[in-house]
């Protein structure tokens, strides 16, 4: 990831409860819309 994220609203949440690297990128890509490139 190029930008970064505050840890209340993305990959810290996602980090918290254990989701797999793969779950992650999905869920985070989705729930931003596209902002972050992957």
């Amino acid at each position: 990831m190029t930008k970064p994220v505050p840890q209340e609203t993305g990959f810290g949440v996602f980090k918290k409860k254990g989701r797999s690297a793969l779950q992650t990128s999905n869920l985070y890509a989705s729930d931003f819309q596209g902002d972050v490139p992957f």
